[in-house]
């Protein structure tokens, strides 16, 4: 929406797809307790549409599905599970590279810390269900298009949120979460988030 006029624009379609790695490089167990160290590591694919239009308008890059650029991240995380609690913490940074239009988006930061219970659980493999309360950390810098900064870009936000999770079998993952948020500092004039929902399905090889 455009909040200087009556005027709504939209697209839709797929985004860009991502791989993704996690080596579990140290393990530690004791009698109903485990602790976790992992990196992460992976790239976002230009696979989706950055050249959508609507009342014959080009969009802008940010209103598109893909953001039309080869994005590496790489990551830390520990996890440490005490009975039927979760508690888990991570952080990624993600170099952005050069998109459409002679841009260049922001190169970003994401961080979580997160603490949760398994209120169902059933012995191996059998389902369980968690409910997370979540902190999370987001930080984009300012784009670049022909070179030149966009002052209008990039900024810091943090949320609060939920996160339920579902694993009916082992290789199987769903998870929803809800987060709002209730620290923004934005860059020059820009559009503010005022709810995040997110819907993530997970298969295990």
């Amino acid at each position: 929406d455009d909040p200087a006029g009556p005027d709504r624009y939209s697209a839709d379609g797929l985004g860009d797809a991502t791989l993704a790695v996690k080596w579990r490089y140290y393990r530690w167990d004791a009698p109903g307790i485990g602790t976790n160290f992992a990196l992460l590591a992976g790239l976002e694919l230009p696979t989706g549409s950055d050249g959508e239009r609507d009342h014959g308008i080009l969009l802008p890059r940010d209103l598109q599905p893909g953001s039309g650029s080869w994005d590496p991240f790489a990551g830390l995380a520990v996890t440490h599970e005490p009975g039927r609690w979760r508690f888990n913490a991570y952080t990624i940074y993600k170099r952005i590279g050069q998109g459409s239009r002679d841009a260049n988006d922001g190169d970003q930061v994401f961080a979580e810390l997160a603490a949760g219970n398994r209120f169902w659980l059933e012995p191996y493999p059998g389902p369980f269900m968690r409910l997370d309360l979540m902190l999370r950390y987001r930080h984009e810098g300012r784009d670049r298009e022909g070179g030149s900064l966009i002052h209008d870009s990039g900024g810091d936000q943090a949320t609060f949120g939920l996160n339920w999770a579902f694993r009916p079998r082992p290789i199987l993952d769903l998870q929803i979460s809800a987060e709002v948020p209730f620290w923004q500092s934005l860059n020059g004039t820009q559009l503010k988030e005022e709810f995040l929902f997110t819907v993530t399905f997970g298969y295990r090889i």
